[in-house]
């Protein structure tokens, strides 16, 4: 009976290490068993919630991260997806300071009589990534590991926004992460984006104005919400009656109050039970645990900006740089967007 044996597959360097954390950690947030991919020339980690409410995508260049593949495995055959148990994330990547240097080392457990064998018949799905964080030998805090999986990439049909048909609209990263700090409180409203791109028509030619975007809870069993913007929103929502989301109410400090109720009681034996109107195009939302992921792609890099992209019938792309290391980004999506879809497949 052959032995097991650790085969170091590839490798990547940072000087500073916090590029690994914060690409880790955006993974985690999305709650799901992660998958990260490592490609011939960089990493990446496309992902998605269980409800499927939110795709997000980390990504790190290969020549910023140093990225190494062992020579004999030929470059056609660098494409590893890896899962692995994302409640160790933050004990092994988390300990990694800002300034640190950080190295990760992947290697497969291969047997013994057969050590060359990475993707071949009978090849070794049992991975383990290695961290090292710090200064000095193996690092301050010694070796970490964790035990991963060979498996698939996320096959997620995303319908990007096209760059020279699509609105942009950039937020300064910080008023970003204060817009979604806003929310952080809330347990089990759904939050809703309103992107719009205040474009016109005139003798046949469009004009594009100052794009602006409107974020607001329904506040499940309350007759409250929250509301934060950003950019040119619209004073009045000519869409209000139609989603019952945005009508005008009281504004006390920055909270409005709306007087509106889902269920209202008519009689002692009767009650009216509001339909939710379909959303419009440029509407999208997720529920409140999922601020978190929000929270994260702000936090990605502190300074530069978030940028949102719409277009009609698309997902509504919000992406972020870390620096010159990579980048992370949220795709959301709704009812238009699955239409347009379906319509792609069936094609």
């Amino acid at each position: 009976m052959s032995d097991k044996v650790p085969v170091p597959v590839l490798s990547c360097e940072l000087d500073n290490g916090y590029a690994f954390k914060n690409c880790f950690g955006f993974i985690s947030a999305l709650r799901g068993r992660p998958v990260i991919t490592f490609l011939a020339d960089k990493m990446v980690a496309p992902n998605r919630t269980f409800d499927d409410q939110v795709y997000g995508n980390s990504s790190l260049y290969g020549d910023e991260i140093n990225l190494a593949w062992d020579d004999n495995i030929p470059v056609q055959h660098r494409n590893l997806s890896l899962t692995f148990d994302a409640s160790r994330i933050q004990a092994t990547f988390g300990r990694i300071k800002k300034k640190d240097q950080a190295r990760i080392v992947i290697s497969q457990t291969r047997d013994s009589s057969d050590p060359h064998n990475f993707d071949g018949p009978n090849s070794s799905n049992d991975f383990n990534i290695y961290i090292s964080s710090g200064t000095g030998g193996d690092g301050r805090e010694g070796i970490r590991c964790i035990a991963a999986t060979r498996t698939r990439p996320d096959d997620t049909l995303i319908k990007y926004p096209e760059e020279n048909r699509s609105s942009l609209m950039v937020i300064p990263a910080r008023s970003f992460r204060q817009m979604i700090d806003s929310f952080a409180k809330c347990k089990k409203d759904t939050i809703r984006i309103k992107y719009y791109m205040n474009s016109r028509y005139l003798n046949g030619q469009e004009y594009k104005g100052r794009p602006g975007i409107l974020l607001t809870t329904d506040a499940a069993g309350q007759s409250g919400g929250i509301i934060e913007k950003f950019g040119d929103v619209p004073d009045e929502d000519p869409n209000a009656e139609k989603t019952g989301w945005s009508t005008p109410a009281l504004q006390l400090s920055g909270v409005k109050i709306d007087e509106s109720a889902i269920v209202r009681p008519k009689a002692p034996s009767q009650v009216i039970i509001e339909v939710e109107k379909p959303p419009e195009p440029n509407e999208f939302s997720f529920t409140a645990d999922k601020v978190q992921i929000f929270a994260k792609l702000a936090s990605m890099h502190n300074e530069g900006n978030v940028r949102i992209y719409y277009q009609p019938g698309c997902h509504l792309r919000i992406a972020h740089r870390y620096g010159a290391f990579g980048e992370c980004e949220i795709c959301l999506s709704n009812i238009h967007v699955r239409e347009e879809s379906r319509a792609i497949v069936k094609v």
